[in-house]
């Protein structure tokens, strides 16, 4: 009987296996670092991150305030009535999960408030694929009377470096003055501070809330609203006065004003967003006297020649009258992901919950989360996994 010989495997070219390792999770991979130094070489190396970063798949970072779990958006079984997915739990090492302050590359800038003092509420800037995660050094030049809030996060590609971009406002000692508001940066890896230099053009407005801001290529764009309409209506109503989105390229350090629709200068309306919807800057309109109607509009090219600014509304979803059932919901709706095989819109509604919307059939379907959270409420946004380190 002639004896079995076992042959070596192959070996695969290098740049063969560069292209198959680029393709797996961040789990995986920390997995494989281990294999041989070679690997664990290319998979360390910046140009293995920035490469897998841009492959890399959209999903959902859902934060419950308690744990924080990743949802491939792929997965969903839209099969029953009820539409099921599966999470996994990504905090296993980390003792918090706060407020998300901005979302950029794989990264999260957290906090437990909005604000940073000297006192205390510094964030973290963490990857929750990774679990590595640092805090951001306190800016001390304005440390005493002022309140500093996080507006976003962005990514540099001249410097690879991520900014952390911040409102600060000064509280004069005399109560006769006015309070003034800074515009800075934080350089991730330089740990360094910087005073924009369009401040005056940004402290116009109001509307720099953090977790809304839409980043392309290297700009940032907020809905923002004049501060001199604030004076002139009621709370309710200054909330429906938004005039337009404002953007600010963090490469050149330049800003631009994007027009809002046309319609929403002809009756009153609440606008919220930007969000990012396939890639798109989009926002959702809300009629004033409609409460239940709810516009979602988007902005497939936005450059800088005036000519190529244009708008397109998409969907329009009206929410069901009844307090019951998938498709009621009542003030915030957020688009999350269209499906163009099966025509279903995934959206973020009330701060709590995740529903399907058929487009043609004009029905609803309630995803079920599996997850408890506080008073049932979670935060959910768009994001990839990367191997991007802080």
């Amino acid at each position: 009987m002639a004896m079995e010989v076992s042959l070596p495997l192959p070996l695969l070219p290098g740049d063969v296996i560069k292209e198959i390792l680029v393709r797996m999770s961040v789990k995986e991979l920390l997995r494989l670092r281990s294999v041989c130094k070679e690997w664990c070489i290319l998979i360390d190396s910046p140009e293995f991150i920035r490469t897998h970063r841009k492959v890399s798949k959209l999903g959902l970072f859902i934060n419950d305030f308690e744990h924080l779990y990743w949802l491939d958006l792929d997965t969903l079984d839209s099969s029953s009535s009820s539409v099921s997915c599966t999470l996994e739990r990504l905090d296993k090492s980390r003792g918090f999960v706060a407020l998300n302050l901005g979302c950029c590359n794989g990264l999260i800038v957290e906090g437990y408030c909005g604000y940073l003092c000297s006192g205390g509420g510094v964030p973290f800037l963490w990857n929750p694929s990774t679990r590595n995660y640092g805090k951001v050094s306190f800016n001390k030049d304005y440390a005493s009377y002022s309140l500093t809030t996080v507006i976003g996060l962005g990514y540099d590609p001249l410097i690879d470096d991520h900014k952390i971009f911040t409102s600060t406002v000064i509280v004069p000692q005399k109560r006769k003055k006015r309070s003034v508001c800074v515009f800075q940066q934080y350089c991730v890896k330089a740990k360094t501070w910087k005073k924009l230099i369009c401040n005056d053009a940004l402290s116009e407005n109001y509307g720099y809330d953090f977790g809304h801001v839409f980043m392309e290529n290297s700009t940032l764009y907020w809905v923002v609203t004049p501060w001199d309409e604030e004076e002139k209506e009621d709370n309710e109503d200054a909330f429906c006065n938004v005039r337009f989105i404002l953007g600010y390229d963090i490469v050149t350090e330049k800003h631009t004003k994007l027009p809002l629709p046309t319609s929403f200068e002809e009756t009153h309306c609440f606008v919220f967003g930007p969000c990012d919807l396939d890639g798109c800057l989009s926002v959702v309109r809300q009629k004033k006297n409609e409460r239940s109607c709810f516009e979602i509009w988007v902005m497939k090219e936005y450059g800088k020649e005036e000519e190529r600014r244009s708008w397109t509304k998409l969907f329009s979803v009206v929410a069901a009258a009844a307090d019951h059932g998938p498709g009621y919901f009542q003030s915030r709706m957020r688009p999350i992901k269209y499906y163009e095989s099966t025509n279903q819109l995934l959206l973020y509604v009330d701060c709590e919950r995740l529903i399907l919307y058929d487009s043609k059939m004009n029905t609803f379907k309630h995803v079920h989360v599996p997850i408890l959270g506080v008073a049932g409420r979670f935060e959910a946004y768009l994001a990839v996994q990367t191997l991007v380190g802080i």
